[in-house]
């Protein structure tokens, strides 16, 4: 089970509308893209292309890494999810009715 966060962390994972994320390629190197998202329930949710490079990635490797936050420096909360595992499972997608979206 992910570990929760705590506070502002959360705040900020919950209300981002862009994150990146880095996955490991075959040869070993990182592969970084913009990834529109969810934070829901204390984990990552997004929705990909099984033909893209990140879930060709993911298939190989599940190491991963999000990042968030804002281009300014004197205000705002970046964050870095932990280093994590992911995988993609070709389910299909699911509605969240109770979300918030922009």
């Amino acid at each position: 089970m992910p570990r929760r966060c705590r506070g502002p962390t959360e705040e900020v994972l919950e209300q981002a509308e862009l994150y990146w994320i880095t996955t490991v390629r075959p040869d070993g190197r990182p592969h970084v893209t913009p990834l529109i998202g969810l934070w829901f329930g204390g984990a990552m949710h997004f929705t990909t292309g099984l033909t893209e490079q990140k879930a060709r990635n993911l298939e190989q490797n599940p190491r991963v890494v999000v990042t968030t936050g804002n281009n300014t420096w004197d205000h705002g909360l970046d964050v870095t999810v932990r280093p994590g595992t992911g995988s993609a499972d070709g389910r299909r997608p699911v509605l969240l009715p109770h979300v918030k979206m922009p």
